[in-house]
């Protein structure tokens, strides 16, 4: 006999604004998800940095089923490398103490966690309807719902081939009330009868949501709601991001059609209530607060991660060693971005050859453009060359990289959402020669490069745009004077193959964007005379002998490309030769020390490979279609300084810093230390953070095994076949198979300039003083004499560090 089905909930015929504020602040704790063409690295936490750990964690493991605090199998690494002291454990647990309002007795809970193993007690999960009915029945009807919405979100984001492309027109939740009214998947999985129901919703997203609330008696327990709103968003995680990230142009608290997706999800629970057997028997599991041995734990945990973190402050603030800027005129100033794995690479340059100066600036060398494919009226193809934070200013264009119809089709009908593993089928003989040209790595470097080699013509844009981005780089770069003859301007790129997060790879800024076509930009605005002089009329004249050369360093392999070299004038042949020789030098040093942490590459004296047989090696590796591990990426960061080069010259910061150069004599108006601390700061917390996230809570914010992702659409991938798309970073980009590679500490920035300065900027800046005042990321001020250390501590104003 079927079950009879239920006519829906008579649906409020109005929603209070409480409501749409509920739904709105619901939606805005989902951070956003790039697709993976402009992957960003982004703050998992990003909702929910206006709470402290304790506080966000409490959150996260009730609606996301996450963490925000490391476990103890991560923080018992530190015990294993020595790092923490017990000093450091009794100064910690004072300052959690003053973050917590008491001082519990956490002293022999962390002993003996630490040194006898343990896990965290069990803290209370929220579960929807649908995760309720599964333990009841025996049917995961959470994952089922899952499967279906991911379905119909890969459909409408297909844009794949137009005959099959889905009608959109309407909204969301509009759409999905049509496609629900002919899926027949969650009949046939045991819940007759739900399509007719569907039928009887309004076409109203904020009225489903008002209905499934009253229909669940929580339309006047608001913590309640919001506990279970959560929930259901918390569920697919990916597809909020996606919707989010689509809103994130029209702002950055813009919510988009995440409503209408909180308005499906709440749909599926209140159609099971009403058509499942059980449904009416049962409710969501909203459980109580944290039991006081779960909070103790949290306590426990995050004084052990503060003394961890003071550890390797320590570390790093003995590593900064002030003193006099060289008084002799530089042979090269490079300048690289300030992504961790230029640390290693500037160190060896300088070590090259003494002549050479290195600093650090954001790898986009404030050219915030956008590059069309083809015309600069064009909008096909245009891809934004700055960090997701900023909007381009201006566009160029590139000649359009060649491609047959026949090949669009082919793309396009892969990309599809339904022509992932269907296109091998219909199309596998025109497939085989490209599959068995990559699998045997016989396709070059994977990486296009159009746009280290394409003609850029930067007297597209008007000479007062020239000018002003001209002017603007100069300023921010702060270079020491007189300029060298030969100013590099080095961006970056990473080499892989077979690799749908490869832009995650190469720069967790802009899009994972080659930094090429800024560095040639940056280097013609340099070299042209025409803004030499406008320039020296107003009295800032660059020497007429030095001149900008663009390069891109290849992450995977350490290479550095000299761009454009056929414009370097031959008076500045000798010059250029005593650069590249400088590099391949210093390439050779970064790459063996690259090599020897990267499994299957490793180093030893037994095993001493000869350079050339290395870099043939590296460069093999990055297009293996088999190799889950091209590179470390930006695995470990740990640490932002921004200070004078010179301080930091002579340390080995181990590929663990973000290094961007920073005068504050050459800083009169603050202008630059704000520029800093807003946008490079917050994205460099972005990508900490990220990583943090994936190590701490890897089923949540991590990506699970680069081996069975499956893109979809384009816009992100999948674990097998379906269900919600995955955010962060894959396993193999954090673990190589034995440890973890990347440590799961918060940021610590390092800044030389005064603390009434620096206050100034995080008192203008809402979100930068969230992360700080949060501690999200913990701030030092450096005398500008480099002798002593200001640490910014909520509540306490600015603390002096001991410093040797």
């Amino acid at each position: 006999m079927k079950h009879a089905v239920t006519p829906v909930v008579t649906v409020l015929a109005t929603h209070d604004q409480h409501l749409e504020q509920l739904v709105s602040q619901t939606c805005q704790r989902m951070a956003p998800l790039w697709p993976l063409a402009d992957l960003v690295a982004v703050n998992p936490y990003l909702g929910y940095v206006g709470e402290d750990l304790l506080q966000t964690e409490d959150l996260l493991q009730r609606r996301l089923h996450a963490a925000a605090i490391p476990s103890w199998d991560d923080l018992r690494r530190c015990r294993q490398e020595h790092a923490v002291s017990d000093a450091d454990l009794v100064a910690a647990r004072t300052e959690v103490s003053l973050i917590a309002g008491s001082e519990p007795p956490l002293a022999a809970w962390i002993a003996g966690m630490l040194d006898l193993g343990g896990t965290s007690p069990s803290a209370p999960r929220c579960r929807s309807l649908g995760a309720v009915l599964a333990q009841q029945s025996g049917r995961d009807w959470a994952g089922i719902i899952l499967e279906a919405m991911g379905r119909f979100l890969a459909g409408r984001a297909d844009p794949g081939i137009g005959r099959w492309r889905m009608h959109t027109e309407g909204g969301l939740f509009h759409t999905w009330l049509a496609w629900a009214g002919h899926d027949r998947s969650l009949g046939v999985s045991g819940l007759p009868g739900f399509r007719r129901w569907c039928a009887g919703l309004p076409d109203d997203h904020l009225a489903v949501i008002a209905a499934t609330l009253a229909h669940f008696r929580l339309a006047e327990q608001p913590a309640a709601a919001a506990d279970y709103l959560g929930r259901l968003l918390g569920e697919l995680p990916g597809w909020a991001g996606h919707l989010r990230q689509q809103a994130w142009s029209s702002g950055h608290d813009a919510v988009g059609d995440l409503p209408h997706l909180l308005a499906i999800r709440c749909a599926y629970d209140l159609g099971l209530s009403q058509c499942h057997p059980l449904g009416a028997h049962h409710l969501p599991d909203l459980p109580g607060p944290s039991s006081a041995v779960v909070q103790c734990d949290r306590l426990a945990r995050l004084t052990v991660l503060t003394a961890w973190e003071a550890a390797w402050r320590r570390t790093v603030s003995n590593a900064i060693v002030s003193g006099r800027a060289p008084n002799t005129r530089p042979a090269v100033q490079a300048v690289f971005c300030i992504d961790v794995r230029s640390e290693p690479l500037r160190r060896q340059l300088e070590a090259a050859d003494p002549g050479i100066e290195t600093e650090g600036f954001a790898g986009f060398f404030a050219m915030p453009v956008a590059v069309a494919s083809g015309t600069v009226d064009n909008n096909v193809g245009v891809q934004a060359q700055c960090p997701v934070l900023l909007s381009p200013a201006h566009r160029i264009a590139l000649p359009a990289k060649p491609r047959s119809s026949l090949g669009r089709l082919l793309g396009a009908f892969r990309r599809s959402g339904v022509g992932g593993f269907a296109s091998m089928e219909t199309f596998g003989l025109a497939q085989a020669w490209p599959l068995v040209r990559g699998a045997c790595g016989l396709d070059g470097n994977p990486i296009s490069r159009i746009q280290e080699q394409a003609p850029v013509h930067a007297g597209d844009l008007p000479e007062s745009a020239r000018l002003a981005l001209l002017r603007g780089m100069l300023k921010h770069l702060g270079l020491r004077q007189p300029l060298a003859r030969l100013v590099v301007l080095c961006g970056h790129d990473s080499t892989a193959a077979n690799n749908p997060q490869v832009a995650a790879l190469a720069c967790g800024a802009c899009g994972g964007h080659s930094g090429a076509i800024n560095a040639r930009l940056a280097a013609q605005l340099f070299n042209d005379p025409a803004l030499r002089a406008a320039l020296s009329a107003a009295g800032e004249v660059l020497p007429a002998d030095s001149i900008a050369v663009p390069a891109v360093h290849d992450t995977t392999t350490d290479v550095v490309r000299l761009l454009d070299v056929a414009a370097v004038p031959t008076s500045h042949a000798e010059d250029l030769a005593r650069l590249q020789q400088a590099l391949i030098r210093a390439s050779t040093a970064s790459r063996a020390r690259r090599a020897a942490v990267l499994p299957g590459l490793a180093v030893g004296p037994a095993t001493q490979p000869t350079h050339d047989h290395l870099l043939a090696a590296l460069e093999a590796r990055s297009r293996d279609w088999a190799e889950v591990r091209p590179e470390w990426a930006l695995a470990d960061n740990a640490a932002f300084i921004a200070a004078p080069r010179h301080w930091t010259r002579h340390a080995d910061l181990g590929g663990r810093c973000f290094l961007h150069s920073y005068e504050a004599a050459r800083d009169a108006d603050g202008a630059t230390l704000e520029l800093i601390l807003v946008a490079p700061v917050v994205v460099a917390s972005w990508i900490n953070l990220q990583y943090y996230g994936s190590i701490v809570s890897p089923q949540q914010f991590g990506s699970g095994s680069k081996t069975i992702h499956n893109i979809v659409a384009g816009i992100g991938v999948l674990a097998g076949g379906g269900g919600d798309l995955l955010s962060g970073l894959a396993r193999e980009s954090l673990h190589d198979g034995t440890q973890a590679r990347h440590r799961p500490l918060r940021l610590q920035v390092f800044v030389a300039d005064t603390t009434a300065r620096i206050d100034q900027v995080i008192n203008r800046n809402e979100h930068l003083h969230q992360l700080i005042d949060q501690r999200w990321i913990t701030i030092i001020a450096l005398d500008t004499d480099g002798n002593a250390r200001w640490r910014r501590l909520p509540g306490q104003g600015w603390c002096k560090m001991d410093h040797p």
